[in-house]
């Protein structure tokens, strides 16, 4: 069985581009120790499409990646501009 090494999460307050979402994909599967296969089987994705998702791939489909998200228990939080952190978070 391979060893996953995990890894860290970006900042959180860094601004939502896919390469921070791909970020977190990564970190959520490397800490939860799973493989690549292991975690693409979980989300019911294929290998191909959870490797283009933790690579910071810009063109899958935003369904897609919030199934990922999902199978991980990541929960991605949105805060309206002028809004202090907490104050009336939305969450996906």
């Amino acid at each position: 069985m391979k060893k996953v090494s995990p890894t860290t999460a970006p900042n959180p307050n860094e601004a939502c581009t896919p390469a921070t979402v791909g970020l977190f994909i990564k970190a959520a599967r490397t800490q939860q120790g799973l493989t690549i296969e292991q975690a693409a089987a979980l989300g019911g994705v294929s290998l191909g499409t959870f490797v283009a998702a933790e690579n910071k791939t810009s063109t899958l489909k935003l369904a897609t990646v919030f199934k990922i998200l999902n199978s991980l228990g990541v929960q991605l939080h949105a805060q309206l501009p002028g809004q202090q952190s907490g104050e009336n978070d939305g969450w996906f």
